[in-house]
């Protein structure tokens, strides 16, 4: 007789008796037939527990967009716990981040089976060099608003393309949006591997479908792609010589200032 089997016959002996036991006896019945279980080697099943793990620590530079990857069991729930810093979920497990400025950002992260959630997972965002970590002081007031150039003639139609938008996020996808362009100028337009105007644009598209819904601050883009196409060049073929990576590189950071100016 294996194991396995006697502890099968033992189980099927106990439950035929238990039924003539009072609940007090029954009870001990089974924590006595558990014990015998665990002594001889059985186990119960295996449920699973949710898992997720995030790295301790992410660095980037103020304004350039970073991504956060999960190692988890499902699908991940993102929160952050310090104010200033961007987050759009993407596939599931992953995140894309921005921050303004220069700090410490704490990211949190929790997944679930079932109905069963994780423990949460913490990861520490650093932003360009926040210096030693302050003491807690009181919320700073407000940031003012980036001044706007006065003699731009893009901004009131920029603004008022801006307050058509009702939608609650509209803060947070403008910043991704400003993010997107600020890395545009200072990288995306210096890549040698991109040659046209097209290659360039192709980029930009991607970029901005991975960060953003299709219908997300869709007047603000709308206003923004008439005012770049009347800027840059629109053939795909055009070359990315490198007089039009400056001229499109100067468009982008101009977009980037407009949109953080936005209220």
């Amino acid at each position: 007789m294996t194991i396995g089997t006697g502890i099968d016959g033992l189980v099927q002996r106990a439950k035929g008796a238990l039924v003539a036991l009072a609940p007090a006896r029954k009870l001990l019945l089974y924590l006595v037939v558990l014990g015998v279980g665990v002594a001889l080697g059985y186990q119960l099943p295996n449920l699973g527990t949710p898992a997720i793990d995030l790295p301790a620590e992410l660095r980037g530079e103020p304004g350039r967009l970073l991504r956060l990857t999960a190692e988890a069991s499902g699908t991940v729930e993102w929160h952050v716990h310090t104010p200033g810093l961007d987050l759009a979920a993407l596939d599931g497990r992953s995140a894309m981040l921005s921050a303004a400025r220069p700090g410490r950002y704490d990211v949190l992260a929790w997944t679930a089976r079932g109905s069963r959630p994780s423990a949460a997972a913490y990861c520490t965002v650093v932003i360009g060099d926040p210096g030693p970590t302050p003491p807690p002081v009181p919320p700073a007031p407000p940031v003012p608003p980036v001044p706007v150039p006065p003699d731009d003639p893009f901004y009131p139609t920029l603004r008022a393309a801006w307050e058509q938008i009702s939608d609650p996020g509209r803060t947070s996808q403008r910043n991704l949006l400003a993010s997107l362009y600020r890395q545009a100028a200072a990288e995306t337009v210096r890549d040698p591997n991109l040659k046209t105007i097209g290659d360039l644009y192709a980029v930009l598209k991607r970029a901005t479908a991975g960060l953003l819904p299709d219908t997300a601050l869709a007047s603000v883009r709308q206003a923004i792609a008439a005012e770049l196409a009347a800027k840059l060049l629109t053939k795909a073929d055009a070359p990315l010589d490198p007089a039009t990576r400056e001229t499109c590189a100067k468009q982008f950071a101009r977009m980037a200032l407009l949109l953080g100016a936005l209220p």
